[in-house]
């Protein structure tokens, strides 16, 4: 057991206190008003015994004074017994002039007992109770008061201690919650936490993927371009065979424009002259063509043969005339141009010029 569960175990127990506490003011006060109560009914047989003696003394005077009212033995004796009717256990006798006329006094050692005395002229009447008698409703009262006292004071002890205990299962039961609730929170955060981290994990493969995937498609892209430029080295070294080889320079031209054509997957290679025009156009003369198996022959077609590239091809020129390759596609011709590229089936294309001492 931990240490605040002790101090929980021992915050409960001081519940017995207050009502330890309870249960002595109620004992006090039970004993307090039981002793008052004692004394109230001495205080109360004692004035009633006074009152009887007084009544049997004015008797016994009557009796002495007119005795044409009737023999006073006998009217002496008559009010003792009425007298006895209302106190059966008093002692009552009468003396005069100190001796024994009625009654008998009580023995040698008769216990406590409560006296009254009256006198009328030489007659004293003495009338005595025993305080056991006189007690004896009162004692019948207090063992009724101390057996409930006795029958309370357990039961609210012992309610005490059920509450006790049900407070202890109650606060056991309100820990294991907290306990249940600490632990779910610990195992939320531990959740979001690993959300995170699989988060910002997935992130991380995310852009690592994609950097490899860039990595990649970068390689294959300079893989491409390496195997073009080797397929291009090969071509140009074929064509510079083939050029240097031929007896033919006609034949020589048309194996090098297949090769081209070959190298860069095209369907048609054109070789055309540019030449400038008396107004400062350069018009191309086409002068080989290959095409591939399938395509129409586009070297026959007159519109074809001299047409005045700096209209025809406004985009491509500025770049041919810097010596450069230009790239443009049917729409980037002037729509009035573009019929017989469309009947040839000439979607793109590329332009590459070719300087021989700076010459185009």
């Amino acid at each position: 057991m931990g240490a605040i569960e002790k101090k929980a175990k021992r915050l409960e127990y001081l519940i017995f206190l207050p009502v330890l506490l309870v249960l002595l003011a109620m004992w006090s006060v039970v004993l307090a008003f039981t002793y008052m109560e004692r004394g109230a009914t001495i205080e109360r047989a004692t004035t009633q015994l006074g009152i009887t003696a007084a009544i049997l003394a004015d008797v016994n005077e009557l009796s002495e004074k007119f005795p044409s009212a009737g023999d006073a033995g006998v009217n002496r004796t008559a009010a003792i017994w009425r007298a006895l009717l209302q106190y059966p256990a008093a002692i009552i006798w009468v003396e005069k002039n100190g001796a024994l006329v009625a009654g008998e006094p009580p023995g040698q050692n008769p216990g406590p007992f409560i006296l009254m005395e009256e006198t009328r002229g030489d007659s004293i009447v003495h009338v005595a109770l025993s305080q056991a008698d006189v007690l004896a409703e009162w004692r019948r009262a207090l063992m009724w008061l101390l057996a409930e006292l006795c029958f309370i004071s357990p039961l609210l002890l012992g309610l005490t201690y059920l509450l006790i205990r049900s407070l202890d299962a109650r606060s056991a039961a309100e820990r294991k919650m907290l306990i249940a609730q600490e632990r779910a929170a610990q195992l939320a955060i531990y959740q979001k936490q690993l959300e995170d981290t699989v988060t910002l994990r997935t992130n991380e493969l995310s852009v690592a993927n994609g950097q490899l995937q860039k990595e990649l498609i970068e390689r294959t892209a300079a893989e491409n371009v390496l195997r073009e430029h080797d397929a291009l080295l090969n071509a140009v070294a074929r064509s510079a065979s083939e050029l240097l080889g031929s007896s033919s320079h006609g034949d020589a031209i048309s194996v090098v424009l297949e090769l081209i054509a070959q190298t860069l997957m095209v369907g048609r290679v054109q070789l055309s002259a540019l030449i400038p025009d008396n107004n400062g156009h350069l018009r191309a003369a086409m002068e080989n063509e290959w095409r591939a198996p399938g395509n129409s022959a586009t070297i026959i077609n007159p519109l074809l043969r001299d047409l005045d590239a700096t209209v025809v091809f406004p985009k491509a020129m500025p770049a041919i005339i810097a010596g450069d390759a230009a790239s443009f596609s049917l729409q980037d011709i002037p729509e009035a141009y573009r019929g017989p590229f469309q009947k040839a089936n000439m979607q793109s294309f590329l332009q590459i010029p070719v300087m021989i001492g700076n010459k185009l």
